[in-house]
């Protein structure tokens, strides 16, 4: 891949975006607890539980998405993706569309337009690679961003009027998500661990592979008709546990950037079981979304930018100790905030595992500021 011209962190999709995703991370969650807790009298342009959710599925973990697939792409197909200034307009219009969300002086159809483009964009530019290569199995990629796309209007439809859209566009876009971590995760995860555990007998088996991709899509399906079964989560989640079986290492928690692959994805069985419960015994579903959000989908992420970002600037997989340690952190977040409140509600559960998240992702940030902004150390382009 030939050198993009300009500054080291418009060299490859994953630089501009783990670092402003980490960041922003770290301030929605923040902005949110001090709404939450009366701390703050700020008032974002959408309601504030809704900006909560629809920041972290629309805004957060978007940028991680973006970073990954921009940065992937390539890899898979041998074809570059927007780099340089290119890729600087994308950034631009990922950081526009958060001020006008987070802005309550802004006319809501502006807001929306300007963050409905996002995901679109990302699309375009991913779209030439993905179909010229001729690969069909990445083709999911784009249905999937297109239903993700999909879920970020409904939830804009009814900040512009339209009542009872928004919860039913936040499941769904939870559960885009949810498959993008069944997708990748299916591909890298056996794939680490084989790679840095000689001799490992992870494995995959065809029928759980295929099992576990439509899964996801059958919950999805289930909501969007108001069927909110027991028994289509339970049935969900059996074929992530199998997958896990099949790729454990016992030598992989001695390995921090496979066991914290590991356990992210072992969060998502978890939050199906919960998710479950909560509609077999009418019981909160807040358990099973904070299983499925800061316990799966938060260490996915973490793990996959520390892991990336090392890969791709040349350095050794091996991460600093103060992101090992935030690997920890946001583990405990998530076991706080997940079965914290199952054992008794209180707003300790929340402000504990707000913290642990704000540190776990700002030490990132901090970090891997440098290792994301500079060139890469053995001299490549990207």
């Amino acid at each position: 891949m030939p050198a993009a011209s300009g500054p080291a962190v418009l060299a490859l999709g994953f630089r501009p975006f783990f670092l402003l995703g980490s960041w922003y991370g770290v301030l929605t969650v923040l902005v949110w607890v001090a709404i939450y807790l009366g701390w703050l009298s700020f008032r974002p342009g959408l309601s504030p539980m809704l900006w909560h959710g629809h920041e972290m599925l629309f805004g957060f973990a978007t940028a991680i998405i973006a970073g990954f697939l921009l940065t992937a792409v390539p890899n898979w197909t041998g074809i570059p993706t927007p780099r340089g200034a290119r890729l600087g307009g994308l950034v631009a219009l990922w950081l526009l569309g958060r001020g006008l969300t987070l802005s309550s002086g802004v006319p809501a159809i502006l807001a929306a337009a300007v963050d409905l483009a996002f995901l679109p964009a990302l699309a375009a530019a991913l779209a030439y690679p993905l179909i010229k290569a001729g690969k069909r199995n990445n083709l999911v990629f784009l249905l999937v961003l297109g239903v993700f796309t999909l879920s970020n209007a409904l939830v804009w439809a009814e900040a512009l009027g339209r009542p009872g859209t928004a919860a039913l566009g936040l499941e769904l876009g939870l559960l885009c998500i949810l498959q993008l971590v069944a997708l990748i995760g299916g591909r890298v995860i056996p794939f680490f661990i084989r790679a840095a555990l000689p001799e490992s007998p992870a494995h995959s088996w065809p029928w759980v592979e295929r099992l576990a991709l439509i899964s996801l899509p059958l919950v999805a399906l289930s909501e969007a008709l108001s069927l909110s079964l027991a028994a289509v989560s339970w049935v969900a989640a059996l074929p992530h546990v199998a997958r896990l079986v099949g790729w454990f290492d016992r030598r992989l928690v001695r390995v921090p950037l496979l066991w914290v692959l590991y356990l992210g994805y072992a969060w998502l069985p978890v939050g199906l079981a919960l998710k479950g419960w909560s509609q077999l015994a009418g019981t909160s579903p807040f358990p099973a979304l904070h299983a499925l959000t800061v316990g799966c989908i938060g260490l996915m992420i973490l793990g996959m930018m520390a892991r990336v970002a090392l890969g791709h600037t040349g350095r050794a997989l091996k991460p600093p100790r103060p992101v090992v340690a935030a690997f920890g952190l946001l583990l405990l977040a998530a076991i706080l905030r997940t079965f914290g409140p199952m054992l008794a509600p209180s707003t300790l559960w929340v402000k504990s595992s707000a913290a642990l998240w704000a540190l776990a992702f700002g030490l990132y940030g901090l970090v891997y500021f440098p290792i994301l902004t500079r060139p890469r150390v053995d001299g490549k382009p990207g």
